[in-house]
């Protein structure tokens, strides 16, 4: 343990004694500190950095990656350990390993809209898109007017909230608002739809 690694602790024979030439000699390398076992500490729900202190202090490795949680998920907001990689249910592991954390970019979710009722639509078909305050988000292909619902897939938020509108076109040229909503990334659901 007091002796640096890669440095000889002792010989056989001693370093005082006599022996013929070409004789066996032993040479004990130090190996360095002992490698003590640690338990690994539950820093899912943490701050990044939080985290990544704790995980330092029991002398364990963080490694980042960056996650995008679905509604499958339990929400955790950006910059948030979601998971990691060995958990806390693990038995203990050398101190120096790594540990893998996986922090919250955001929430991607599927948005299915209500679409315009085929009686009240002058057109067959149309195209609808989602829209947030830097612009559109998502579009559609042709729509056909009998279809009463469209999803959006896999749409992205760093914040918990964000506000929508649904436009429809016919020619991609003009859009017109055809509703707004307030999505909840949190718990998947739309709130304070206006059409």
């Amino acid at each position: 343990e007091d002796v640096e690694k890669g440095l000889v602790i002792k010989t056989e024979p001693q370093r005082t004694e006599v022996v013929e030439e070409n004789a066996k000699i032993t040479v004990y390398v130090s190996s360095g500190e002992s490698i003590q076992n640690v338990s690994v500490p539950s820093v899912v729900g943490m701050k990044q950095a939080d985290a990544e202190k704790q995980l330092k202090d029991k002398k364990l490795v963080p490694e980042v990656k960056e996650m995008t949680l679905t509604s499958d998920d339990k929400y955790y907001p950006v910059g948030y350990v979601a998971k990691q990689e060995p958990d806390t249910g693990s038995s203990q592991i050398p101190e120096g390993s790594t540990v893998t954390i996986y922090v919250s970019n955001g929430i991607s979710l599927d948005i299915t809209v209500d679409l315009l009722d085929e009686d009240v639509c002058p057109v067959s078909t149309y195209y609808v898109s989602l829209w947030d305050s830097n612009g559109m988000v998502a579009e559609s292909n042709k729509i056909e007017s009998s279809k009463t619902e469209y999803t959006f897939k896999s749409i992205s938020s760093k914040s918990e909230t964000a506000k929508y509108t649904v436009k429809i076109t016919t020619d991609k040229n003009e859009y017109y608002a055809y509703s707004e909503f307030t999505m909840n990334f949190k718990t998947g659901r739309p709130t304070g739809e206006r059409t």
